[in-house]
């Protein structure tokens, strides 16, 4: 039985093709995309701040980014991470870091998915007992999955959800670590 016996009606008559519920894109959206995900200078900034929510602590970022391509980007970072216990805020630890990140570009769209790994130095700002202020030691970081929205003009609102940071500052004797779960949320200039 065919598809017009059956009261079907047959493709190419005034109907989508089956399985696409996505029309495709106008010239419009296309010139739009193109404004939006312009690129901006190879060499840029970027700076943000994160919360943790399992160790209390917060971070202030200051960083350097520059493109080798539209997926990858390398860069410097600098980070004030101060922490907060349930009675006290401590200086915390300033973390300096080498940046890499690896972005998918999605065409028709301004969101893209990047991931973040971070591998440096944490200088220690404060006194612990077994940890004297300025002991330096690793500083790791993470943010597997994270997005970038295409604003204008190479600027883009960056959204790391579920990063995780790890500052060492004291390697000696039983290391002095301070884990935290953040979301980090930020701007990027260029890169």
């Amino acid at each position: 039985m065919t598809a017009v016996a059956r009261g079907q009606a047959v493709p190419g008559e005034g109907q989508q093709e089956p399985g696409r519920e996505v029309e495709t894109p106008t010239m419009a959206h296309v010139q739009r995309m193109r404004e939006y995900k312009r690129l901006g200078p190879r060499v840029g900034f970027y700076t943000a701040v994160a919360g943790s929510f399992d160790r209390g602590a917060l971070a202030t970022t200051l960083a350097l980014r520059v493109r080798v391509t539209e997926r990858w980007i390398v860069g410097f970072d600098s980070e004030w991470n101060p922490w907060i216990t349930a009675s006290v805020a401590r200086a915390g630890a300033i973390n300096l870091a080498f940046t890499g990140i690896r972005r998918w570009p999605l065409t028709w769209e301004r969101v893209n998915l990047r991931s973040t790994l971070q591998l440096g130095m944490s200088v220690l700002l404060f006194d612990v007992f077994g940890a004297p202020g300025g002991s330096v030691g690793l500083y790791v970081a993470t943010a597997p999955l994270g997005i970038d929205v295409d604003l204008r003009r190479g600027c883009r609102l960056v959204v790391d959800p579920l990063g995780v940071a790890i500052p060492v500052p004291h390697l000696t004797g039983e290391p002095f670590y301070y884990m935290q779960y953040r979301i980090s949320i930020g701007f990027q200039f260029g890169g």
